[in-house]
């Protein structure tokens, strides 16, 4: 019986110390789309990110611009410190060839390394204009 209580104790603690990851785009999400526009993603997690995606999504077609994934660290996941990381990237048809006008949505997702692995997602939906006035 006392096993029992320590295995549901030990695991109510580990999902009790698993933390939902922030993320935020520096100055905000661009208000228009163009041929090549920056995009700086910042995040911070408590024991490292599992998964960070940002991806560009049009006439329900996903296509990915920066992907980064790492290890899985579910039992030892507190031996990680918390981390403030960033990316910088550019989004236009250089990175996303069948980019067209017209409207799109920027979805960034980042996911903690930790038991519970949850998942911070923003996403907004912006004009994209392509041509040169």
């Amino acid at each position: 019986m006392l096993l029992v209580l320590g295995v549901i104790a030990a695991s109510g603690y580990v999902w009790w110390k698993s933390a939902m990851p922030r993320v935020e785009v520096a100055g905000g999400f661009p208000r228009v789309l163009t041929r090549n526009t920056p995009l700086k993603v910042q995040w911070s997690t408590a024991y490292g990110a599992r998964m960070v995606t940002v991806r560009v999504e049009q006439d329900g077609v996903s296509s990915t611009v920066l992907e980064r994934r790492a290890e899985p660290n579910r039992f030892l996941f507190w031996r990680e410190s918390g981390r403030n990381e960033e990316a910088a990237l550019t989004i236009g048809r250089k990175e996303i060839p069948t980019l067209r006008s017209g409207k799109a949505a920027i979805v960034v997702e980042v996911q903690s390394n930790d038991w519970r692995a949850q998942t911070a997602r923003l996403s907004k939906e912006i004009p994209v204009v392509l041509e040169r006035p």
